[in-house]
């Protein structure tokens, strides 16, 4: 099935704000502050929250005569997991990032400097902002901007001597925050930064959307700069994949004109330009009903989610309302389905993939109605999210995690799951484009987290070079009963009448150890309040979830 070429659409206002107000004011405090550390300087200065953006770091103003390494070391009054790293300087002045400080607390700060000494200092951090508890509710506002209320609920079996990592959570709309393994907060931007679908470039920035303003596209350091902003034609509304070379990001893109979140585009980030684009309109089948089912019928696929496979030459993405699909990065030819084989056209079932054991063995018989249901309850995807790589690839195989979400999980209505019997869980898929099979290699959440961690929308999976998996329930929702709800009733999910319109967004973080299957710690969060439209307005349903979180070096 050939289609367009995958050239770039023509420009209309795409590319970098050069002249953008926040970015000049952020360079402007930058090169000041480098400017007053002069050569011969036996002090270090210390510069906290420079951009009023980041308020648990800050720099370290250092003279250093050589490249050897700088080292910083914080501890702290409330016994949180001590910092200590090192830092390589270039010789002449530098602004070493301090990070990993604790709010409402004493941080004891130590820094060695080869050929100079060692300094020491205190630091007095304030206190988190408000949670929605501590906020007035306000239905006229867009969503509620609280801080999450942060629990460890599974205390770490493994806690490390020293902070190297931190779970980094984009709570949408509201904060990005970096938590470390014992719940503790160590990082967080203010409003003023965007919180979305945040990803990291090679240089250590994040890089991500703007939920509110999803043409808006931000790199942000760890110190709250905002280094560049792009303007984009189209909405970067879901997922950013950095491409292998670490200079090209692939985003899910909205088309301009009869429909949206159907295409997939390449952007280059020294340009802002997109260099190539994948219209999905000719590939995938636009009259199949979607499922989870959606208000706007012109949301017929909902790309939240593509990436490049380059062993095999091929763009995989996540349709959100119909499958995971797979396509040739040079034709853009279809190469394989990964969806539940009902309502398909007749053209489409030569791509629609069959699932096999270990053994290369047929698991269902199709042709059966029990086995259907059989087969969508315990092996297909429904309302995926996060379709990413595994390891390294091999020709002829592609193998990816994904994000069941789990919506209904049948296309017929009397067979589907209420969000209280629902689960959302990773799996592990392994397909041979040779023989157009699917294998489930691995999964967990059915019964390990069940209706818990139910998301009806949103979550993403991310494997770690330890061998864990970091999983994060996103967008599981929760009434005053305690009973799990979904975010659209009777669009995501079938309606429960026994769920109330007085709700909560929960998230649960967990890093599993995939060989016993078994948490190796656990963190929820919430907003504080349960809401209702009448006092947070009609998002209310959605007013605390995040979209994409990660766990990621301190440095990189």
């Amino acid at each position: 099935m050939q289609v367009r070429n995958n050239d770039p659409r023509p420009s209309i206002n795409q590319g970098i704000d050069t002249n953008n107000a926040m970015v000049l004011r952020h360079t402007a405090i930058y090169n000041g502050a480098l400017s007053t550390i002069t050569e011969g300087m036996q002090t270090v200065g210390l510069m906290i929250n420079p951009y009023g953006t980041a308020p648990l770091s800050g720099y370290l103003g250092i003279w250093s005569p050589t490249t050897n390494p700088i080292r910083v070391q914080l501890t702290n009054d409330i016994g949180a997991i001590p910092v200590d790293y090192n830092y390589t300087p270039e010789p002449g002045a530098n602004l070493v990032p301090l990070l990993g400080l604790v709010p409402a607390a004493l941080n004891h700060l130590t820094v060695t400097i080869p050929g100079i000494g060692t300094a020491s200092g205190e630091i007095i951090t304030g206190p988190l902002p408000p949670t929605d508890a501590e906020l007035p509710s306000d239905p006229s506002a867009d969503y509620p901007a609280g801080f999450p209320v942060i629990e460890l609920t599974v205390p770490p079996v493994n806690p490390p001597e020293i902070l190297n990592e931190l779970y980094f959570c984009a709570f949408a709309v509201r904060y990005n925050v970096g938590i470390d393994p014992t719940a503790t907060v160590r990082w967080y931007t203010t409003l003023d930064i965007v919180a979305h679908n945040f990803e990291r470039l090679p240089n250590g920035h994040f890089i991500g959307a703007d939920m509110r303003v999803p043409t808006m596209m931000y790199e942000v350091d760890l110190i709250g700069r905002v280094h560049t902003v792009y303007v984009l034609d189209n909405a970067c509304h879901h997922s950013i994949y950095v491409m292998p070379d670490g200079n090209s990001i692939m985003i899910a893109s909205e088309n301009t004109g009869t429909t949206y979140e159907d295409g997939i585009s390449i952007v280059d980030l020294s340009t802002g330009l997109e260099t190539a684009y994948y219209d999905l309109r000719p590939v995938l089948d636009q009259n199949r009903a979607p499922i989870p089912a959606t208000f706007e019928p012109l949301d017929w696929l909902h790309i939240n989610q593509a990436y490049l496979d380059t062993t095999n030459n091929l763009v995989v993405g996540s349709g959100r309302h119909q499958c995971v699909f797979a396509i040739d990065a040079d034709t853009g030819e279809l190469s394989f389905i990964l969806a539940n084989h009902v309502d398909w056209d007749a053209r489409f079932q030569p791509y629609l993939l069959t699932p096999v054991d270990s053994a290369g063995n047929p698991l269902y018989d199709l042709s059966n109605p029990d086995d259907v249901d059989r087969a969508d309850k315990e092996f297909w995807n429904w309302g995926q999210h996060n379709c990413l790589p595994i390891g390294d690839a091999v020709t002829g195989i592609v193998e990816f995690n994904i994000m069941d979400n789990g919506n209904f999980r049948s296309r017929n209505e009397a067979n589907a799951l209420l969000p209280e019997d629902n689960y959302t869980r990773l799996i592990r898929y392994r397909v041979n484009v040779n023989n157009m099979t699917v294998e489930k290699v691995f999964e967990y959440g059915e019964t390990e987290v069940g209706n818990r961690g139910y998301s009806s929308y949103v979550c993403n999976g991310q494997a770690l070079d330890n061998g864990n998996y970091f999983l994060v329930f996103g967008g599981g929702i929760v009434d005053d009963n305690g009973r799990r709800c979904t975010i659209m009733p009777g669009i995501t999910d079938i309606v429960d009448p026994l769920t109330t319109d007085t709700v909560e967004g929960v998230v649960v973080f967990q890093e599993i150890d995939p060989s016993t299957k078994t948490p190796q710690v656990e963190i929820t969060c919430t907003s504080g309040r349960y809401k209702t439209e009448a006092t947070d307005g009609s998002n209310y349903r959605n007013a605390f979830y995040t979209f994409r979180s990660h766990k990621w070096p301190l440095l990189p």
